[in-house]
């Protein structure tokens, strides 16, 4: 199963796990540590959703990108009203 995180679509694949932050292939969503953060953006485990069907991989975030979607997570992104 995957689970996509909804703030920057980073995809969370059980069966590849996340051997780059320690999480063994194989390992269930449920099983995954209950402060388990988004690699990308940092958001909480509660962020992911389940997928259905195929998922493309997001395009990779860099530098100003990052930035910003954490300038979302804690709600400092810019408001459209004033542009």
């Amino acid at each position: 199963m995957k689970y996509c995180c909804e703030l920057c679509g980073r995809i969370y694949d059980e069966t590849l796990g996340d051997p780059a932050h320690g999480i063994a292939e194989g390992t269930a969503f449920c099983d995954l540590p209950i402060d388990y953060t988004c690699p990308v953006c940092g958001s909480e485990k509660e962020a992911f959703c389940k997928q259905e069907g195929t998922v493309q991989r997001p395009i990779p975030m860099k530098g100003n990108d990052r930035a910003f979607w954490n300038d979302v997570k804690y709600g400092l992104a810019p408001d459209d009203s004033t542009r």
